[in-house]
């Protein structure tokens, strides 16, 4: 029994007092031998409810991960579908042909390269999204900036009625912070 081998039972004594010693000990073996069997019962559930366990944590970071490409993704959709209807309405308002100003058509084109090179700016950020250091925080005059935002926006369609007009009173407005992120935020 102290070997481990529960379970052992002693044979019977003559005497009353050895035989009660025999049996005190044939029923601690018998307990510690159904102890071990529920013990190890035990250990394999425990196992197969960690192993459970593992496997939930494993589907919810996959989920979790799934969440943040979509979440990126709306993102991106978002940052870049802005530019990209600005190219889009000025192309369409270029091949109507109802910009017959040769001034007003190079500025419109202009505006179509400005927003090209923003989405470009967008994908090259995504690309750079893990390196360390996302960008340089610089001194940005709030004011060109406002106008050349609402350049983009001013030739497509649903601003077609608005006017958008920044009244400021002659004095730059300058934050520190980098350009681009600035722009997509206006």
């Amino acid at each position: 029994i102290a070997s481990g081998d529960f379970g052992y039972v002693l044979e019977a004594e003559n005497t009353s007092e050895l035989q009660d010693l025999v049996e005190a000990l044939n029923a601690m073996s018998t307990a510690l031998a159904e102890y071990r069997v529920q013990t190890e019962q035990q250990v394999r559930t425990l196992k197969k409810a960690n192993d459970d366990l593992h496997q939930a944590q494993e589907a919810l970071i996959r989920s979790e991960r799934l969440a943040g490409v979509g979440r990126m993704a709306a993102g991106l959709a978002h940052e870049v579908g802005n530019p990209l209807a600005a190219v889009f309405a000025t192309v369409d308002l270029l091949g109507s042909g109802s910009v017959d100003d040769s001034a007003v058509q190079i500025e419109m084109l202009r505006r179509a390269r400005i927003e090209l090179d923003r989405i470009h700016v967008i994908m090259q950020s995504l690309l750079d999204y893990t390196r360390i250091g996302k960008g340089q925080s610089e001194p940005v005059d709030v004011v060109p900036l406002l106008n050349d935002a609402i350049g983009t926006v001013s030739h497509q369609p649903k601003f077609k009625n608005c006017v958008i007009q920044v009244d400021t009173d002659g004095q730059p407005l300058v934050v520190q912070m980098e350009r681009e992120k600035l722009h997509q935020v206006v």
